[in-house]
């Protein structure tokens, strides 16, 4: 393991975003002394959990920092899904507002806000967020029937919601850097639960991720 490698990755981060060490012990509960401790390079195993709370309270993926402490190793990429491009890797950080089954009034008006980064080595140039609510592929591969890759109707443009713009164009973004995206809805006119997927694209149209899941908006929508 490489936690030299970790500790200069995570003096970097820390300085970048001009925190002091007092207030990074705050924000993850860890002692002064495991921080320099970390920064140093003399923890050879950090806990999984410190990891966490580190990427947490730095605003980073704790893929980035994992990668750093096993930077020697041959495996760095063997979890990560298929990407359409080499090199190419997204980490999800969070919803920022909206989390999964959040509540809204019927034919309310809100945003949602994804935060994600890159956690490859390739730049996003030119990539844009798309819906694709409109036509689902579904393997099926329990019914040979149906076929491999089947096409799905979403449900009626009524029961789901409606954004504002079918895509938003996704900002240049380096290796290591995190990215908000926002959508803004309109909720459908009677209660139910409904959901939107976001997925990224090239400047050509194609999936940059066509093995993710990609983002979505899961919101039960009530009559208040």
């Amino acid at each position: 393991m490489s936690s030299y490698n970790l500790g200069l990755f995570l003096k970097d981060l820390i300085q970048q975003q001009g925190i002091c060490i007092s207030e990074l012990s705050r924000k993850t509960a860890l002692s002064r002394e495991c921080i320099y401790k970390l920064l140093r390079g003399d923890v050879q195993q950090p806990e999984l959990s410190t990891i966490i709370r580190l990427a947490r309270a730095l605003h980073t993926h704790p893929l980035l920092l994992l990668r750093k402490l096993f930077d020697s190793w041959e495996f760095r990429n063997a979890a990560q899904l298929p990407a359409g491009r080499s090199g190419d890797a997204v980490g999800f950080l969070g919803d920022v507002t909206c989390p999964d089954n959040s509540i809204v009034s019927v034919n309310a008006k809100f945003t949602k806000v994804w935060e994600i980064q890159n956690t490859g080595q390739q730049a996003w140039k030119r990539r844009r967020l798309i819906c694709v609510d409109g036509q689902l592929d579904l393997h099926m591969k329990s019914d040979r029937s149906i076929g491999k890759n089947s096409t799905f109707q979403s449900p009626a443009q009524q029961r789901g919601l409606i954004p504002a713009q079918p895509e938003l164009a996704i900002p240049h973004t380096c290796p290591g850097e995190s990215i908000r995206l926002s959508v803004d809805f309109t909720a459908p006119p009677f209660p139910c639960s409904t959901i939107s997927y976001w997925k990224m694209v090239d400047e050509n149209g194609v999936f940059c991720f066509p093995k993710h899941e990609g983002l979505s908006c899961l919101v039960q929508v009530v009559a208040l």
